[in-house]
């Protein structure tokens, strides 16, 4: 059976990546600040700041899969913590992906939908990327970084809804029980993106890794 390592299985991209393929893989989740349990999931707890530690981990473990999800996605605080967030978003994806390539591992890239002007309603693989934050710049930077250092990385640029976990609902959450009460809620008009599914986009990352599928 396949090891796969997920990063940031705290937060809710890396929780339901762990649960949704605890059947298929042995899996290991790496949290930093939340004590969360998962069934049949290997759960370490690490600051992945900690580059000595992290290589102990990786080493030990010997994934055949590493699924980078963590990273820091609140705009507002991206910009107030300009060092910290490129620590986070850009020198650690850039040293797992120099990792993988040295020990001959498939690195998986989460990165983002939030990379373009907005001036067009949608956009594709092709299109050219025009940031308009810095937690944008920095996932451009580390997409540049991951493929100039290991060219066989995957980068998935997505957006997602999904259950949330029991303690904390997700914006899909909100919009479903608020439609079960009938209740009004004020949205955005002026915003266009193309969210999936959650289960939908982890099985079909995994149908690429399976492809073997690189690049964006």
């Amino acid at each position: 059976m396949q090891k796969v390592l997920v990063t940031g299985a705290s937060g809710f991209l890396g929780y339901n990546w762990c649960k949704l393929i605890n059947k298929k893989f042995k899996v290991f989740g790496i949290y930093n600040n939340n004590n969360i349990k998962i069934k049949d999931a290997n759960l370490i707890k690490c600051n992945l700041d900690n580059k000595n530690r992290t290589e102990k981990i990786l080493n030990l473990i010997k994934p055949n899969i590493i699924i980078h999800c963590a990273a820091n996605s609140k705009i507002e605080d991206c910009e107030k913590r300009k060092r910290k967030t490129y620590l986070i978003n850009v020198k650690l994806p850039t040293f797992l992906c120099k990792y993988c390539k040295k020990n001959k591992i498939k690195f998986v890239f989460i990165s983002s939908d939030h990379l373009f002007s907005g001036k067009k309603e949608f956009y594709n693989e092709k299109s050219k990327t025009s940031p308009q934050n810095f937690y944008a710049k920095t996932k451009i930077l580390a997409e540049k970084k991951i493929l100039n250092n290991c060219k066989e990385s995957l980068i998935i640029r997505t957006n997602f809804f999904g259950k949330g976990k029991v303690n904390h609902k997700s914006f899909g959450d909100f919009i479903i029980n608020n439609l079960k009460k009938k209740k009004y809620i004020n949205l955005f008009y002026d915003v266009f993106f193309t969210p999936i599914f959650l289960p939908n986009l982890i099985f079909s990352t995994h149908k690429l890794i399976e492809l073997k599928k690189k690049g964006i």
